[in-house]
């Protein structure tokens, strides 16, 4: 009779221990087996398990060389435990007690073996790498030994993990135990899988605290008739692209560009540059909402159309969908298309430059697509330029992948010649007539309250968001601009519209007023109009001038909004802005910082939102301490986010945090929707135990808001996290105090 104590370790030569030396003795002793290269499988480079295999022969192993089989981390359901690489040592049968395998091994014969001497069933896999499909039955045979009611299966799952686990696919028929016939070799058929899959070999089972239970295979083949590519190139019955011309061609107008339905013909293609997959011509849309998993009924590609699919195992860089040069623009550009994206697919859209750098980018998600054609402007660009479209995320269990059609542009090239202005008034005539300047770089400071007449400040307690406003003199006998001189006269602030435009002049916040009358003296040229807005309430400018009056009253802060537009190029003249009545003081810049940044967390957030804005969020509670919150794999992000503030020089953000989980991160973002590679990690995931933090970051003077992210996406692996922020300040880059 026959004793097992089998304990493997992760790495068997550092079993030093001289129980674990006794362990190995004995299967040298019983077995005649010893372990070689320290225990690890001899497996091919990482690189090979991420590319598919070309032939099913790739998958014989006989362990005597590097395979493309490797053990499967551990993920707690299918794989608790790992296969071990061993090497017959003697020429000695192995024992009755291990079937149904020869007991006459030749020696050097290699193997790998999974065991455990544990009360609660152990099991490992090895995983093979991906196979892009199977054309009709396949079969996989291999030479298997037992021990101790140890079993083997054969699982097909899919190529990518979901979170970390096997995906299975199915579970054929695998008739291979300890009771088969003597020399019995597993065989085990597997039916036609028409995705990418891999195969796995599983012993479980393994169990037995008092003389073990064990698994041995060797010589593994796999004999069945595959794709010779990833079935990702015959989606939609798609076609190659050919090879473009990529020297520069006559383009006359914009429209030269456009292309309504996908083809060879089309000024787009794919890129120059080297990439490992390309964007193709598709036809067939029967599959149509099983391949995008997305149910766009009412919307589907007419006709062809441009796409391009990838997934976990397409190597990068991935191809760029681009147009042709377009010489230069002298208006905005309109890029309008049709656009169709697979379930968690993002895709960037570009205006790039002769050498590949974005000169203006748009993001799209797979909820952007549908019937309605997509619209994007870019500025007019005096050089060569391009539209470029490429892939940035996407599932990596679903994969990736975007469809494109009715591709259209609407400008003007710098060849054409302008179209007739519908008013009399040109943009030279009014630069002129009014001499007008940009106002001066805002250092900071302005004026806290409401009142401007242009005279001894560039009012900086109005903002200019669509910076359109000009700082000059009303003109004098101008027949162009016939003004009441005892209405407008002096220095003005000047809004410039090009156009079919619109413009808005924003006041700072004002904290309160009481019977507040704003008065504001205008002149509009006879395709402008304005109008002065605030609590919901607006009023018009009705005539060519005059002043407008609005009055209000409130308790709580308030903006004020200055709105004009036009239908053809004009000018609005703002001579002065008067106030009457009671008003709070407007917060200086400063002041505006520390009132939305500056924060203890006692029962209060501040300037803060910590509501969810997307799936997985979970709000923060307020505690004693600060705020806090608990994240789980369930709800795996928590965000607080800042309200806007205005900073001209360097400052220093301060934060004092305390974490308490291994693999958990603190990232500050742009914003509460930016991916966490577009964020900055404060403190990083390894935490060996818990911990409070001061953290200092530098903000730029270009900042405007800001989102402190507490994530933890290892919740799988670690459980919960907790966080609690207990203060964020804000100092001078000096780091001298700025909020009292």
């Amino acid at each position: 009779e026959m004793f097992f104590l089998l304990l493997f370790l992760p790495v068997l030569t550092h079993a030093c221990h001289p129980q674990f030396q006794k362990e190995l003795r004995y299967l040298d002793l019983y077995l005649g087996i010893q372990p070689d290269n320290e225990g690890q499988l001899p497996v091919k480079h990482a690189s090979r398990f991420q590319q598919y295999i070309s032939a099913s022969q790739d998958l014989d192993c006989t362990f005597d060389r590097e395979c493309l089989w490797s053990n499967l981390e551990n993920d707690g359901v299918l794989d608790s435990s790992d296969f071990w690489y061993f090497h017959k040592s003697d020429k000695k049968r192995f024992p009755t007690q291990l079937q149904p395998g020869k007991r006459k091994v030749p020696k050097g014969s290699h193997f790998i073996v999974a065991g455990n001497t544990t009360v609660q069933p152990q099991s490992a896999i090895i995983l093979s790498a991906p196979i892009p499909c199977q054309k009709g039955e396949g079969r996989i045979s291999f030479n298997y030994w037992l021990y101790n009611f140890a079993q083997v299966q054969v699982l097909v799952v899919k190529a990518a993990k979901r979170r970390g686990h096997l995906q299975i696919i199915d579970k054929p028929e695998t008739d291979c135990h300890f009771y088969r016939p003597k020399d019995d070799v597993c065989h085990v058929t597997i039916p036609h899988i028409s995705e990418p899959f891999r195969i796995a070999i599983r012993a479980f089972s393994l169990k037995d605290n008092v003389v073990g239970s064990m698994a041995l295979l060797n010589n593994i083949s796999y004999n069945a008739l595959i794709c010779e590519k990833s079935p990702l190139t015959t989606l939609f019955d798609s076609s190659h692209i050919g090879r473009r011309k990529f020297e520069p061609s006559l383009i006359y107008t914009l429209s030269d560009m456009n292309c309504m339905e996908a083809s060879e013909k089309c000024r787009w293609g794919n890129a120059k540059q080297r990439a490992n997959t390309t964007w193709r011509i598709g036809k067939d849309i029967e599959r149509w909402n099983e391949v995008m998993l997305v149910n766009y009924r009412a919307s589907r590609p007419k006709g062809s159309f441009f796409l391009l699919a990838v997934d976990s195992l397409t190597a990068k860089p991935f191809s760029r969908f681009e147009s042709d040069l377009i010489p230069c623009t002298q208006k905005a550009s309109t890029l309008s298309f049709q656009y169709w994206a697979k379930t968690g697919t993002q895709v960037e859209v570009c205006s790039i430059d002769e050498r590949d750098i974005p000169l203006s980018c748009a993001y799209l998600t797979d909820e952007d697509g549908g019937a309605k054609p997509i619209e994007i402007v870019v500025d007019p660009y005096g050089k060569p330029f391009r539209f470029s479209f490429e892939i940035i995320t996407f599932d990596q269990f679903a994969g990736g992948l975007v469809a494109i059609n009715n591709i259209q542009l609407k400008g003007l090239l710098c060849s054409e010649k302008l179209p007739p202005v519908a008013t009399t008034i040109s943009p030279n005539t009014i630069a002129d007539s009014f001499a007008l300047t940009p106002r001066p770089i805002f250092e900071g400071s302005y004026p806290l309250q409401l009142s401007c007449d242009w005279t001894s400040d560039p009012c900086f307690q109005w903002v200019d968001e669509d910076v359109k406003l000009f700082v000059g003199k009303a003109p004098e006998d101008s027949e162009e601009f016939p003004f009441p001189e005892e209405l407008i006269n002096g220095n003005v602030g000047a809004i410039f519209l090009n156009g079919a435009d619109t413009s808005i002049l924003r006041s700072r916040e004002v904290p309160c007023a009481w019977n507040l009358e704003i008065t504001l003296t205008y002149w509009r040229s006879e395709h402008g109009f304005i109008r002065v807005c605030a609590l919901d309430q607006c009023v018009d400018g009705g005539k060519m001038e005059g002043k407008i009056s609005l009055v209000v009253s409130s308790m709580r802060p308030f903006e004020v909004t200055i709105e004009t537009r036009s239908r053809g190029n004009a000018v609005v003249a703002i001579d002065s802005i008067l106030t009457e009545g009671e008003a709070c003081p407007i917060k200086t810049l400063e002041q505006t910082l520390c009132d939305n940044v500056k924060c203890d967390f006692q029962g209060t957030f501040c300037g803060y939102s910590t509501n969810p804005v997307s799936t997985g969020d979970l709000p923060m509670q307020l505690v004693t301490k600060g705020a806090t919150v608990t994240i789980d794999e369930a709800h795996n992000r928590a965000v607080l986010a800042s309200s806007s503030f205005e900073i001209v020089q360097p400052a220093l953000l301060l934060m004092k945090v305390t974490q308490e989980t291994f693999g958990s991160r603190l990232l500050l973002c742009p914003d509460a929707k930016s991916e966490p590679d577009a964020c900055t990690e404060l403190l990083g995931p390894i935490v060996l135990s818990p911990q409070t933090r001061e953290l200092s970051f530098p903000l730029d003077p270009s900042t405007r808001r800001f989102a402190i992210v507490f994530l933890h996406d290892k919740g799988v692996q670690f459980g919960e996290a907790k966080f609690t922020i207990h203060s964020v300040d804000v100092k001078t880059s000096e780091n001298y105090q700025l909020c009292f």
